[in-house]
Formats: C-alpha cells, sequence, structure tokens
C-alpha cells in the first residue's frame, strides 16, 4: 500500500511583492503506507497567470519548481520536511493574489 500524510492542508505565502522571497514555508510529509516512496510536487495554478506566476516563483528544497523532480523519498513510518518558498521575479508585474492547489504524488 502507498500513502502519505501531510502536516497542514494550506500554505500562506503572505504578500510577496516582485523581486522579493516570502519566509519558508515546511511542510512535512509522512509514510503512511507499506513501502518507501518517493513524492512530487504539481502546482495547479487556479489561472494561467497563476500558473505561470508558481512556475517562476516557486523554490522546493531550495530548487525552483519541477513537476518531475522527487522532492522527498521516504522509508515506511518515517517523515521529511519539504521547504517551500517563493521567489518573486524582479520582472513581475502581475498585481493580485495568485491561487494554486498542491498535489503531493507518491510512488512506490
Amino acid at each position: 500500500m502507498v500513502g502519505i500524510s501531510l502536516n497542514r492542508t494550506e500554505i500562506d505565502y503572505g504578500n510577496v511583492r516582485a523581486g522579493l522571497s516570502s519566509e519558508n514555508e515546511y511542510v512535512r510529509i509522512t509514510n503512511i503506507g507499506s513501502s518507501y516512496v518517493d513524492v512530487t510536487l504539481e502546482a495547479d495554478g487556479e489561472s494561467e497567470t497563476a500558473q505561470n506566476f508558481y512556475e517562476q516563483s516557486l523554490f522546493v528544497n531550495n530548487g525552483l519548481y519541477n513537476p518531475a523532480a522527487i522532492i522527498a523519498n521516504i522509508a515506511t513510518s518515517n517523515s521529511e520536511d519539504v521547504v517551500t518558498q517563493l521567489r518573486v521575479p524582479f520582472d513581475w508585474n502581475e498585481a493580485g493574489t495568485q491561487g494554486a492547489t498542491f498535489v503531493f504524488w507518491a510512488e512506490a
């Protein structure tokens, strides 16, 4: 069986202006399944603008967001903290809130 649980249901990075970074936001992922898992993250923007924003601004474990990247490799009954942060590019010029759903995928 493959399964993970997260310690939170939402992340609010606050008001982050172009050229600035948010505080680090941690997500603890716990392997509740019966085998080792590789975890990936999919950021699904609420709009095309939001999707572009997260593809340019979201950093996971200090690397630019990549939906194909394994962000954690977790043994059964163990946990790992994943660090997320927004680093908004200097040239970002869209105003307003950019919402997204983060989907964490686990594969054995």
